[in-house]
């Protein structure tokens, strides 16, 4: 498992087969650190399973799985 910022995530990038991300639906006043962009034409999307903001959960999200194609 990689966990960490954006430095860590591209450094550790070519390392991995499978990613799981998840991306929670707003945006952050002053964030400055992002996943870094992925590259779809190497990763399949395998899963994704939405889920709406309730008492725990201040915003939307979603769950999801990626592995790298086979190249």
């Amino acid at each position: 498992m990689v966990l960490g910022g954006g430095e860590i995530f591209r450094q550790a990038a070519s390392l991995v087969d499978r990613m799981y991300i998840t991306r929670v639906h707003t945006r952050i006043a002053g964030a400055d650190t992002f996943f870094p962009a992925v590259d779809h034409t190497h990763w399949t999307l395998k899963f994704q399973e939405e889920h709406k903001a309730d008492e725990k959960n201040k915003f939307d999200y979603t769950f999801e799985t990626y592995e790298r194609v086979e190249m």
